[in-house]
């Protein structure tokens, strides 16, 4: 609907809020819910770039936040917010930094496929601004793939579709021929995609490419079983480098995790003696050997501290959703102070902070 339908004016059309109550999204959702929430974020985005009666759009909102009796689920919380209440991103503020200057990425799964029915990781996204995107499977390259700029029209940086993870691996592993391997591999990608539900097209080209190569059935079906649902290999490797022209940006591995550390980031490590009390963050995340957020860890945080500092709030808490942070403040007097973070995930850290 147009801002001259709505308004029956010629006037700049603000749109002061978005999503929100619409479709609430916790950081510990199942992964397809926290996809679709960034998805809904960016579409209105993109409408907002494509038109011209449009001069801003404002999401509801940038953070989770306690609420009355009425609202929430059931906890007095609303989870609207592209961060939750520590200020931790979900996968919904990737839309938004994807948009900045500085070179981003950020993948909409884990490639965990017991993470959905039936196994089928849908539709994989990047958001990104990179130029395109190089993909790997166990260090062998698939695929390149660019900005979806059919799908999303007006977005400076839309989001990257990753589609092809086969490559060349039919006729090189497989020994299929071109032709054969030409159809199968479109019908393995709508499968991994849309599983049953891929569009008739996809059965076509299974049907061609059985004909055409006179493969036994169950030849047919581990083929299926081997690219589709990726069962049988010992440890998948996918890697994604995002390029900028000619110039590699950006890595990202995903494989099953083998490690689980705690990283442990203060938002400022110098604080100020002032008129009131200076206060920082120290953001928690569970990663696992790659660097990736394990978004269903819940390990129990321990807190103590020494020196001119405080801890706001709690000492002892979970993780929520592979994330946590807390706050600390200064007492008036200047120091280093120490604080100590236990987990039962690795080794204990210690945050300096200077007051000066």
């Amino acid at each position: 609907m147009s801002p001259m339908v709505v308004t029956g004016l010629k006037a700049p059309y603000f749109i002061s809020e978005h999503n929100g109550h619409m479709y609430p999204t916790k950081s510990f959702d199942r992964e397809n819910v926290r996809t679709e929430h960034a998805l809904r974020h960016l579409r209105v985005i993109d409408k907002a770039f494509g038109s011209n009666r449009t001069s801003a759009v404002t999401g509801w909102c940038m953070a989770d936040y306690n609420t009355h009796k009425d609202f929430g689920s059931g906890d007095r919380i609303c989870y609207h917010g592209v961060t939750d209440m520590f200020r931790e991103p979900k996968l919904a503020a990737a839309v938004y930094a994807s948009q900045r200057k500085e070179p981003y990425m950020e993948l909409s799964t884990n490639m965990a496929i017991g993470e959905f029915p039936g196994g089928q990781l849908g539709q994989i996204y990047v958001f990104t601004n990179c130029d395109y995107i190089k993909v790997y499977k166990n260090g062998k390259y698939t695929s390149t793939a660019y900005p979806n700029r059919k799908k999303f029209k007006n977005i400076p940086h839309p989001p990257v579709f990753i589609n092809d993870f086969i490559g060349d691996a039919l006729t090189e592993e497989e020994h299929l021929s071109e032709k054969t391997a030409k159809h199968l591999k479109k019908a393995l990608i709508l499968a991994s995609r849309d599983g049953f539900s891929m569009p008739v097209s996809g059965y076509y080209h299974l049907l061609c490419a059985f004909l055409m190569s006179h493969m036994q059935v169950n030849t047919m079906y581990n083929l299926i079983t081997k690219y589709v649902a990726n069962w049988g290999d010992t440890l998948l490797t996918y890697t994604f480098e995002g390029y900028i022209g000619d110039k590699k940006v950006k890595t990202i591995t995903k494989t099953a995790p083998t490690k689980i550390r705690l990283q442990v980031k203060p938002d400022s490590e110098t604080l100020k003696i002032d008129d009131t009390y200076d206060v920082t963050r120290v953001s928690l995340s569970a990663v696992d050997q790659n660097g990736n957020k394990l978004s269903y860890a819940d390990a129990v945080i321990s807190l103590s501290i020494k020196g001119p500092l405080k801890i706001i709030g709690p000492k002892t808490f979970s993780l929520i959703g592979g994330d946590r942070a807390f706050w600390v403040r200064t007492t008036g007097e200047k120091g280093v102070g120490i604080v100590t973070v236990q987990s039962n995930i690795d080794a204990e850290h210690e945050v300096v902070i200077t007051v000066e």
